[in-house]
């Protein structure tokens, strides 16, 4: 819906608003030089860092590293989606939003949409009260949920008939579209009728952190063996309903992860209602899918921790293994429980109570930990077997944005292979396609300081673009998404449109605003307009230095493991790469160990 509203309206918007006066309405600043500072309301301190620049419309916090404009502090501060936080804003500084009709007619057809799931879920509660519902009241019952979680949850049954919801959807005059819509009913194939599509089963509604109903989940009642139905079904998408973007049971948990700032990711939706009705509510599921990059992206507006916990069988621990890298690539470091074989959330607790459950969350190790030892466990005796599991961890350690963390990790690995860390110290991910795809590039500090500092200096000084910026440039960055900012940067500049931090920061996402909130209210940039292109050439120079470096070190890393799997024509070809590497580095003055 961002889409609708004109960039230009969005620039006047920030170009109008008083941060300051805005964030000013939520919190208590103080006038720290040309900026203001006060206590940061999205982590608790005692000592100021959340600054606030009315020169440059942007805040950022050096505490938690929370930052961006004014968008980004309202969405961030109460939940909003960016069209709500626009329509806020602009209301303060007096713009009617252009699309504002387009917007109002669609949030009607939402609000339609909301309404009629919310009388499902009523029929679907009522219907479980009745003799229809026995079937699912007695699984719940076998399962010691509660009458006060079924409330909460708001479960229900629907019933055997082909057309129970429908005809109680008639019976409200809900429009035959908007049901088939929302995937409530189904047509037939002949198109002579519809029938619902949630037939005899446990039902779990799907509710936003707004409490506004989305879609529902259902599990079926016969579990015989001549029942081929899926065990679990899903609301089709719609509009109110993307599954790859929202989680069960983020209502029921949203006000333990404002407290805790931590959740509990678990499979299965009577997992998340076993741990909340045993006290831990900031549990919650993704919906019968592989954990989407979107949903931890959505889960980090309410929290900073991540805990997986997932079934103690093959396919919990392909889960485990599908998350992490997503969890890590989005800056994120879970800690894991493991359960013992053949468990799940539900049936653990039920069977060793819920404070062995509590004692294995606050326990609970960090994931990568779990992952080293476990991949080393399996790592065999001979120098190849041992190279094969330390190439398996090693797409995850190159996930980790700490220096510290990394090292440490390939030290351990080094030990395991009976070598020094020297040649793990820099080893990239394995090549082979089939083990490094679904990989994101995570930055690297200490090759991406350079490379933000030398950013930094171009928005500062754009008059830099047409006197140094070349494709040489461009070459020697490695950070994907400070070489779009770059591109992205000349192009504003270079067709009039000028270019500020305000600008940059108008269309970032949450994790990206942070950085560049950081970057703008850094001193990196306040030194003498003639000592600025010194500076650049500087960095330019380090920065290919660095990238040559770096190339040399992956380069003997490589040759190290190509003479464990003794493999004389790989080891050939990357011994002549790292000869030219060297040719290269000494022909720039730089000296270099062979």
């Amino acid at each position: 819906m961002a889409s609708l509203i004109p960039q230009e309206t969005l620039d006047e918007i920030l170009q109008r608003i008083d941060i300051a006066s805005l964030i000013g309405d939520y919190l208590v600043l103080k006038k720290a030089g040309k900026d203001f500072k006060g206590l940061c309301p999205f982590h608790q301190e005692k000592t100021p860092s959340f600054m606030v620049s009315p020169s440059k419309g942007i805040f950022h916090c050096f505490g938690c590293a929370e930052g961006g404009n004014a968008f980004k502090f309202l969405m961030k501060l109460e939940n909003l989606t960016f069209p709500e936080a626009a329509q806020k804003l602009a209301q303060r500084v007096g713009i009617i939003l252009k699309t504002e009709e387009g917007i109002s007619s669609q949030h009607k057809e939402k609000d339609i949409f909301y309404k009629i799931n919310r009388y499902a879920a009523w029929y679907f509660a009522e219907i479980f009260k009745t003799s229809q519902g026995r079937q699912a009241s007695t699984y719940l019952a076998k399962r010691d949920i509660s009458p006060e979680t079924i409330q909460k949850f708001m479960l229900g049954s629907s019933t055997d008939a082909w057309d129970g919801l429908s005809q109680f959807l008639k019976s409200k005059n809900v429009p035959l579209e908007a049901a088939l819509k929302l995937g409530l009913v189904r047509a037939r194939k002949d198109g002579s009728s519809t029938y619902d599509f949630f037939r005899h089963r446990l039902m779990f509604p799907i509710i936003d952190s707004e409490g506004r109903v989305l879609g529902f989940s259902g599990r079926r009642l016969n579990d015989s063996k001549e029942n081929e139905e899926p065990k679990y079904i899903n609301s089709a998408e719609s509009p109110i309903y993307h599954k790859g973007s929202v989680v069960y049971g983020l209502f029921q948990a949203k006000e333990a992860l404002r407290k805790t700032r931590e959740l509990i990711l678990v499979e299965g939706n009577v997992d998340v209602i076993r741990l909340h009705q045993e006290g831990l509510t900031n549990a919650v599921a993704p919906l019968g899918t592989a954990l989407t990059q979107m949903q931890v992206q959505f889960l980090a507006r309410f929290v900073d921790r991540f805990i997986l916990m997932f079934d103690g069988d093959a396919a919990g621990f392909k889960a485990f293994m599908r998350a992490l890298p997503i969890l890590l690539a989005e800056g994120h470091h879970p800690r894991v429980v493991m359960l013992p074989p053949g468990e799940d959330p539900d049936s653990f607790v039920r069977r060793h109570g819920s404070a062995a459950m509590t004692k294995l969350v606050s326990e609970a190790p960090m994931a990568m930990d779990w992952l080293v030892i476990h991949h080393l466990s399996q790592g065999g005796t001979t120098p190849s077997q041992k190279a094969e599991q330390v190439e398996k961890i090693i797409p995850f350690i190159d996930q980790l944005s700490s220096t510290v963390e990394r090292q440490a990790y390939k030290t351990k690995l080094a030990h395991f292979l009976g070598s020094n860390s020297d040649f793990l110290s820099t080893l990239k991910r394995s090549e082979n396609p089939s083990r490094t795809r679904g990989f994101s590039k995570v930055e690297k500090q200490e090759k991406i300081s350079l490379e933000r500092i030398l950013f930094g200096l171009y928005v500062t000084y754009p008059q830099l673009i047409d006197d140094t910026l070349n494709e040489d440039v461009f070459q020697n960055i490695e950070d994907g998404f400070i070489r779009d900012l770059f591109q992205k940067s000349v192009t504003f500049y270079r067709s009039g449109a000028g270019l500020s931090w305000k600008q940059l920061l108008s269309d970032a996402a949450d994790d990206k605003a942070r950085i560049l909130s950081g970057l703008a209210l850094s001193d990196l940039f306040d030194v003498p307009e003639n000592e600025v292109l010194q500076m650049v050439q500087d960095c330019l120079y380090r920065m290919k230095i660095q990238r040559l470096k770096g190339h040399l070190q992956t380069l003997t890393g490589e040759i190290h493991l190509a003479e464990i799997k003794k493999d004389p024509q790989l080891l050939n070809q990357l011994l002549s790469q790292k000869t030219e590497v060297v040719r290269t580095l000494k022909s720039l003055g730089e000296p270099t160990a062979v």
